[in-house]
């Protein structure tokens, strides 16, 4: 394999399936690094992601989910600022949200009751929600070690690392430090499996 070919185009205009994906072994490994230290090299400097300023608890997260209309970025905050006090409650409301992306590989920035999705089809280009995502199943992989989110947060490292022009200053740099934890906790997982891929 001589380039990682998940992120050739802007996937949110053209979103990849991952099906089928072929078996490259290795130089699969090399590849992707190869693709993500230039993407790393272009976004100067890294930065934590920002605390949640929401103050919803779980019910309100819930009740959110039921109603008329969701506004994705609101909800986000909401579980961002929950999962280091009540992650286990918050498994189900997670599982959705995989379901969620796993569909179409897109956030829209709202959704209408039960996060069905809306029929304007524009709304799916708020970075933030993409940014913030990630990081929420950054967090939900390191505290569950629950592998479909850490599948989805590779494939949101993809959507970013696609756009990464488009970020802003900080956003880059949000994305910078993701870069760096999708690669620790892919050669933590290859050290678990006993496999060498640095």
């Amino acid at each position: 394999m001589e380039a990682y070919d998940y992120v050739k185009e802007n996937l949110i205009e053209k979103p990849n399936t991952y099906f089928y994906s072929s078996f490259f072994g290795y130089s699969f490994f090399i590849s992707w690094r190869k693709q993500r230290k230039e993407v790393y090299d272009k976004l100067g400097g890294e930065a934590s992601p920002p605390e949640s300023s929401s103050f919803y608890t779980i019910e309100d997260i819930e009740n959110m989910i039921n109603s008329e209309v969701v506004e994705t970025g609101i909800l986000f905050e909401a579980v961002y600022g929950n999962l280091d006090k009540h992650h286990i409650q918050l498994a189900s409301i997670i599982s959705k949200l995989i379901k969620k992306f796993e569909v179409s590989k897109r956030w829209h920035t709202t959704y209408l009751k039960g996060l069905r999705t809306t029929k304007d089809s524009n709304d799916v280009w708020h970075l933030e929600l993409y940014l913030r995502a990630a990081e929420i199943f950054e967090k939900v992989y390191i505290k569950f070690d629950n592998l479909p989110s850490f599948n989805v947060f590779l494939k949101l490292i993809d959507t970013l690392c696609s756009v990464a022009e488009q970020l802003d200053g900080t956003q880059k740099k949000r994305l910078a430090r993701l870069i760096k934890q999708e690669e620790a906790l892919i050669i933590e997982m290859a050290h678990k499996l006993n496999l060498q891929i640095v």
